[in-house]
């Protein structure tokens, strides 16, 4: 298995000590600004429905909360035919060691001052997985927080990895991570494509 040095010279690696969980993964600067345009466009007027929390435990006796946040289901047919596919998919090859990948899921979440986020594993089907998720704010300031949280098998914070306009996120899908919801200072949703393969 190959990796374009393109890929490889963007990638900055988080280790982590604790042997539960697995590396993750950043890359800068792999999409164009009309690229990141395009998707920003797109991926802004998604299909969004409000996502409830999973846990009924984290209501906390409030069944009255609407939503956590917003999330549009994508076609995963539509995103093989999408120009960024063979990259997310050199991503995936790359963290997960194989290339005998298959993407299993496709989605956009958008989340704004006041959602509700808990730390977390994503689902996994069946075999390894990897969980990338691309920040495709074409702005962001470094103020408006928002930034993504991986933590250790204790659900120990370990790591904080900002947004920034294009930012590429990869790791292992049992990593425990939250998403961070932008500051009250922030103007804008925090829109995030989140793209899932599994070997097979």
């Amino acid at each position: 298995m190959t990796i374009s040095n393109r890929v490889l010279n963007s990638e900055r690696a988080y280790v982590f000590p604790d042997a539960l969980t697995a590396s993750v993964s950043s890359f800068d600067d792999l999409l164009s600004r009309e690229d990141l345009h395009l998707l920003y466009v797109s991926l802004a007027s998604a299909p969004y429905r409000a996502w409830r929390i999973a846990d009924p435990s984290k209501l906390n006796g409030n069944v009255s909360v609407p939503c956590d946040y917003l999330q549009a289901e994508l076609d995963c047919n539509d995103f093989m035919g999408n120009k960024l596919y063979p990259l997310f998919r050199e991503i995936a090859e790359h963290k997960l060691g194989v290339r005998r990948v298959k993407l299993s899921r496709v989605f956009a979440n958008v989340f704004q001052y006041g959602d509700t986020v808990y730390p977390h594993e994503d689902y996994v089907e069946e075999g390894e997985s990897v969980s990338i998720l691309l920040f495709a704010n074409e702005v962001w300031e470094k103020d408006w927080g928002g930034e993504t949280y991986f933590y250790d098998g204790a659900v120990d914070a370990k790591y904080c990895i900002g947004v920034k306009p294009g930012r590429i996120i990869a790791f292992g899908s049992k990593n425990i991570h939250r998403p961070g919801v932008p500051s009250r200072t922030c103007r804008e949703v925090r829109i995030t494509l989140n793209v899932r393969f599994n070997t097979w």
